[in-house]
């Protein structure tokens, strides 16, 4: 309503928890054409304009960080790089300091695109750490969360596992103490991988079948594929073949629910 009527003040309010909420429930596809959606009618309406109006700039820069995430998911490509847009978001946050938050979740967005494609570990590290100081500053709790879970993963990636057991139990009582059921599985099954890793299968395996236990009660089966898929990896490094045959079985099946095909190959 408020983006076809032009509330942009309404919008600018309501867009992080729509947002947040898309996220929990695994809507990629819907956040990012959403926040394209907004980007799209917000160029559309400033044709020509030499300003943009505050509560637009705002909507804009938001939405400009929502899709930079949802992308990540691999639902569109950004169709502005991400330095036009960390360049457009510099420029507007002298106007606006708040703007700095959008920064903050693009530039966590581009650590995770980094990191997953193993282009520039260092880079990704930076972005992840910049992101962490606004996010600090702002005390938004959110951002630090996800700050932390991205330089836990780095952390993974470069062998420095302490270091990645301290971020992923940060954001693990983090999301205990706040009941989100979504990040506490996704923080388990992180943990797991780090002490199969490590050789420590039996925490592995405990932390893998919570993961899966806590994504059961939230019905987020596109991610309780994944978590089935990293227990069933455990099993078969435990010499468990019959479970992890069983367990390679369901997930064939759910893949082939979801329509998963790429997976499915996998999976076999």
């Amino acid at each position: 309503w408020a983006l076809m009527h032009g509330e942009w003040s309404r919008l600018a309010q309501a867009i992080d928890s729509w947002g947040w909420f898309l996220n929990w429930q695994g809507l990629y596809a819907h956040g990012e054409s959403f926040s394209r959606v907004i980007i799209g009618q917000l160029e559309r309406l400033l044709v020509g304009e030499s300003a943009v109006p505050l509560a637009c700039m705002r909507v804009w820069a938001k939405a400009i960080a929502w899709q930079a995430w949802f992308s990540n998911f691999d639902y569109g490509p950004l169709t502005v790089s991400f330095e036009e847009n960390l360049a457009l978001l510099e420029q507007w946050e002298l106007s606006d300091p708040s703007i700095k938050l959008a920064k903050a979740f693009l530039l966590n967005a581009q650590g995770i695109k980094v990191s997953n494609n193993f282009t520039d570990l260092q880079a990704a590290r930076q972005y992840h750490e910049q992101a962490l100081t606004l996010f600090q500053e702002f005390g938004n709790e959110w951002g630090i969360a996800t700050s932390l879970d991205g330089l836990g993963t780095l952390d993974f990636y470069t062998g420095n596992y302490a270091s990645a057991l301290d971020n992923y139990r940060a954001v693990l009582v983090f999301a205990q103490e706040r009941g989100d059921r979504r990040v506490e599985a996704e923080s388990n099954r992180m943990l797991g991988h780090v002490y199969g890793t490590l050789g420590q299968l039996d925490e592995a395996e405990r932390l893998h079948r919570e993961s899966i236990r806590l994504s059961d009660e939230t019905n987020d089966r596109p991610t309780l594929l994944s978590f089935k898929t990293s227990l069933a990896m455990t099993l078969l490094y435990r010499g468990k073949f019959e479970q992890a045959h069983k367990m390679a079985d369901e997930n064939t099946a759910l893949c082939q629910d979801l329509g998963h095909r790429h997976f499915e190959g996998w999976v076999r």
